[in-house]
């Protein structure tokens, strides 16, 4: 096994292995007749997951006083945490976006999933082993490699706050390299450009979103990124003026950007209506002004807060 894949593997968990054939052995297919595949290593992996999942949600939402131990919190919501933790897609979704997917043999794209989740369970499982089940080690390291604290505070639905994703994302839309978290004791550290970024919290899991979230800061400053809503849309309004909206599509209809663009009117009662479609394009957009011109700005304007991919409001 390449030594700097092992050396970034352990610098992803925070910990170095004693023996380097557990680790290299994580990466092996699964194979029910080899005794030391990988999958040797996803049934330790997989248990030491849900235990300590179960004991880090646990130990923050019990509560033990003199009348016994009880749960402050949504017990739901914990058992979520559990099984989701536990879950193979969140398996999959760290694997990718630590990009440890491109070490393994992935014959198909339905196997992706299925040997993804299996080689974060793998790497969990030679950790716990390579320790000697060490739970503070595991602890530390599992949780790390599974954003185990962000994912508690935050559940599993807030892609908004998830800036780890984020940045990945947009690597992945623009073809940039990822961003390489790398941990100064209790810092999380990534280079943007020739800056160093520097991410805290109270844990590496939460230092490492810090960090992501700065960096994503930075480029929505410097315009590479555009925010988007729960649905895909671009949150805000086109930087055009409602008066240069037809001017605007005539233009690109002119650059070849966009095909033919024609206006349709028809009267309601003392107002004018106006549709606006562009050739090819199977969706239209109206609006309505007692002056022509006005209607048409506004039809105009829709289309374009279509094609350029913010909410049409109506």
């Amino acid at each position: 096994m390449d030594p700097i894949l092992i050396k970034k593997i352990e610098s992803m968990s925070q910990y170095e292995f004693k023996n380097k054939q557990l680790l290299e052995q994580a990466f092996l297919p699964l194979d029910e007749e080899n005794s030391y595949s990988s999958l040797e290593l996803v049934i330790p992996g997989k248990r030491i997951i849900g235990y300590i999942s179960g004991m880090i949600a646990l130990k923050k939402y019990g509560i033990v006083n003199d009348e016994g131990y009880t749960l402050n919190g949504n017990r739901t919501k914990i058992d979520e945490f559990i099984e989701t933790i536990k879950s193979g897609q969140i398996h999959t979704t760290c694997v990718t976006m630590l990009g440890l997917q491109d070490y393994i043999d992935i014959k198909n794209e339905e196997e992706y999933d299925e040997a993804t989740a299996a080689l974060l369970a793998a790497i969990c499982g030679a950790i716990a082993i390579d320790s000697d089940w060490n739970l503070d080690i595991c602890i530390k390291s599992i949780s790390l490699l599974l954003d185990m604290d962000f994912y508690l505070e935050n559940g599993f639905d807030s892609y908004d706050k998830h800036f780890v994703a984020k940045i990945y994302n947009w690597c992945v839309e623009n073809n940039k390299s990822f961003p390489v978290y790398q941990y100064v004791n209790d810092e999380c550290h990534v280079r943007f450009g020739k800056e160093i970024i520097v991410g805290k919290g109270k844990s590496l899991t939460l230092a490492k979103f810090d960090a992501a979230y700065q960096v994503y800061e930075k480029l929505k400053a410097a315009g590479f990124i555009q925010e988007k809503d729960e649905d895909g849309y671009l949150i805000g309004k086109p930087n055009i003026l409602l008066d240069d909206a037809v001017t605007y599509l005539d233009n690109k209809e002119k650059e070849g950007q966009i095909g033919e663009v024609s206006y349709t009117f028809a009267e309601d009662g003392e107002n004018s209506i106006c549709i606006c479609q562009v050739e090819d394009l199977d969706q239209t957009f109206d609006a309505t002004d007692r002056i022509n011109e006005m209607a048409k700005k506004k039809a105009a304007y829709k289309m374009i807060c279509y094609l350029l991919g913010y909410r049409v409001e109506e």
